[in-house]
Parts: C-alpha cells; sequence; structure tokens
C-alpha cells in the first residue's frame, strides 16, 4: 500500500487533456488574480488619488469573491441547500472548474464598478466646503444608495434566472453571480 504513493498514471485522450488544461488554467488563475488586485489597487490609486481608498477597494471585492465562493462550496459541494430540494442547488461533489474562473471577471467589475460609482460620489461630496469626512460618506450613500440598490435587484432577477436552467454549469454561474450582488449591493456597499 505504502508503494502506491510512488506511482505515476498517465491519462491520455481527452480525459488526459481536459484534466492538463483545468490544472493549467488553475495554475494561470492564481498569477491573473493577484494581477487583477495589482491592476484594480494601480487605477484605484490614479482614480482616488488615495491609497487608503485604493485598500479599501480591494480588500472589499475580495469580501465578496470569498464570501460568494465559500457561500458556492457550501451549496454544491456540502450540500446546505439539499434540504430544499431544488436541483439547481443540490450538493453535487463541487462546482464545475471552469465556473470559478469564468465568474472571477464578473464579479470583479461588478466590485469595482460600485466601488467607483460610490467613492466618487462621496469624494464630491468631501470637496463640499463645510462637509466633514462622515457627512460625506452619508451623503454619498443617500445618493448613490438608491441606484445600487435598483441595479443590484434588477442583476439578482436576472442572474437568478440561470438557476432555473436544466444546465448545471449555469446554475452554478448563476447562483455565484446572484450571490455576488447580494453579498455587494446590500451588505458590502452598506458597510
Amino acid at each position: 500500500a505504502d508503494g502506491a504513493r510512488d506511482l505515476q498514471v498517465d491519462i491520455g485522450g481527452l480525459m488526459g487533456e481536459m484534466i492538463d488544461r483545468t490544472d493549467l488554467a488553475y495554475a494561470k488563475a492564481r498569477l491573473l488574480g493577484a494581477l487583477a488586485a495589482t491592476v484594480v489597487v494601480i487605477f484605484s490609486l490614479v482614480a482616488f488619488r488615495s491609497a487608503y481608498l485604493a485598500l479599501v477597494t480591494v480588500i472589499t471585492i475580495a469580501i465578496t469573491v470569498a464570501s460568494i465562493y465559500g457561500l458556492a462550496t457550501g451549496v454544491y459541494t456540502d450540500g446546505v441547500m439539499d434540504w430544499a430540494g431544488l436541483d439547481s442547488m443540490r450538493s453535487i461533489g463541487g462546482l464545475f472548474w471552469a465556473v470559478p474562473l469564468l465568474s472571477f471577471s464578473l464579479i470583479l467589475g461588478l466590485g469595482v464598478d460600485y466601488n467607483i460609482f460610490l467613492i466618487m460620489r462621496v469624494i464630491e461630496f468631501r470637496k463640499t466646503p463645510g462637509i466633514t469626512d462622515t457627512e460625506a460618506v452619508a451623503l454619498g450613500l443617500s445618493k448613490t444608495g438608491p441606484i445600487i440598490t435598483a441595479a443590484g435587484c434588477i442583476m439578482v432577477v436576472a442572474f437568478g434566472s440561470l438557476l432555473l436552467s436544466s444546465l448545471t454549469i449555469l446554475n452554478q454561474f448563476g447562483l455565484l453571480l446572484f450571490l455576488a450582488v447580494l453579498v455587494d449591493t446590500f451588505a458590502v456597499r452598506t458597510v
């Protein structure tokens, strides 16, 4: 039994190619994730002219990404929604390999978009004479909150409709985007 650990098995054909491509995609995903975070920081530094706001942008996006991938793992790996009896949210042993890779850029884009929209309004109010930082944040949230909420509700319905598909990959993609919009719109942006 101990000798089996040293055994190397090569797989050929379509399945072997799929495994190799999956491994390569995930190896590159780490690099692309780091590159994406770096680009977000650089653009945020340029747009906001503040290291603090650039850091806030990256942290809020990281919170959204980590929480929705965790929730999706709970659904599709651990079966936390199996009790509901919905085919689109039943445990199937994990996420389809391409879903996290394909959804990442959309989730990143949503987070960056909401951050820019909110922070630019806060900066605009902060430049108004007599307005404190706290008041600028409150005004920024009050002015952008309804717009971000309305856009989030529209996207929740659109992405949630993917849960009605009979294709597992679309269900998983839909749940990730559905959760990303919910978390980003109603939890992360309000904090």
